[in-house]
């Protein structure tokens, strides 16, 4: 290669990277929430402290909380707390912002998933995020439903998906004979209590058999919107409220379609989990700071 060949590739080169570090600029976030108020939900987002470390604003990871949780979770949940601090010592700069959502202390997302999703790009850019953002998701217990609820509106927009004691229900609620039969089989760990008021947050949230159809993840999964997505699925075999059943069809399900899903179960009631996998799974995923971008 001539002389003058190598000073014209080292230039592109030098475009290509100034261009790179433009794109994926880095910033200190400190703990902050917000709320939009769109046409049928009121979304609340929090920013997950970097402790003084700067991280990536061109790639999220969004959490959404479980039941009567709040988005600010992601501060003061420890295992969210350590999946940054993880994140940021083994990307540095290049570790992704973590967000946490939500639509209210029992909000779930139904046909209003469209509404949170088209106001991401809001979010990412008040967060000084610019051009394209490589998104992941995260749901605890009922944001296990909202996760996959959001994704299957467009699930090209997320990288990963990880589900953690979801709430995935893969009986029909509204078929008394299978609820009394899911208590039975669970019965001997079930929380009464806080599974009867999950069901009476369902009951409100779908009124009828028509609603929740079409917002039934595992109708999505069968439908095949979840077909290019990476899974992570972790969930205690004791579950007070079942969902270890849930998870082990949708790992079932999702394996019959081909789908890329890891399934690390752990001996523990709701909302035990494998938080090293999570952890680890993660660092997988973003293991090229550009591949996604």
């Amino acid at each position: 290669m001539t002389a003058k060949l190598w000073k014209s590739v080292l230039l592109v080169l030098g475009i290509h990277l100034v261009g790179m570090s433009l794109a994926r600029a880095s910033q200190v976030y400190t703990p902050v929430c917000r709320d939009l108020t769109l046409a049928s939900a009121a979304l609340r987002y929090c920013v997950q402290s970097t402790e003084g470390a700067q991280v990536d604003s061109s790639r999220i990871i969004y959490v959404f909380h479980g039941i009567f949780g709040d988005a600010d979770f992601v501060n003061t949940r420890g295992p969210v707390v350590q999946l940054g601090q993880a994140l940021r010592q083994r990307f540095g700069a290049e570790a992704p912002l973590i967000i946490g959502l939500s639509t209210g202390p029992q909000g779930i997302l139904k046909n209003n998933a469209r509404e949170v999703l088209a106001a991401l790009p809001q979010v990412e850019q008040a967060l000084g995020s610019s051009g394209q953002v490589s998104r992941h998701i995260v749901g605890f217990s009922m944001g296990g439903h909202n996760s996959s609820r959001l994704v299957a509106e467009a699930p090209a927009q997320f990288a990963s998906v990880s589900l953690i004691c979801p709430a995935l229900l893969p009986i029909d609620p509204f078929d008394q004979a299978q609820l009394a039969a899911y208590r039975a089989r669970h019965k001997a760990y079930l929380n009464v209590t806080f599974f009867n008021a999950v069901v009476r947050v369902f009951e409100r949230e779908f009124p009828d058999r028509a609603t929740w159809d079409a917002n039934n993840p595992f109708q999505f999964l069968s439908q095949g919107r979840f077909d290019t997505q990476t899974f992570f699925v972790s969930v205690g075999q004791q579950d007070g409220l079942g969902f270890n059943e849930g998870s082990a069809e949708w790992k079932t399900r999702s394996i019959l379609r081909n789908i890329a899903v890891q399934n690390k179960d752990v001996s523990g009631n709701h909302c035990s989990f494998d938080s090293k996998a999570w952890q680890d799974f993660m660092i997988a995923q973003l293991r090229d700071p550009l591949a996604q971008n």
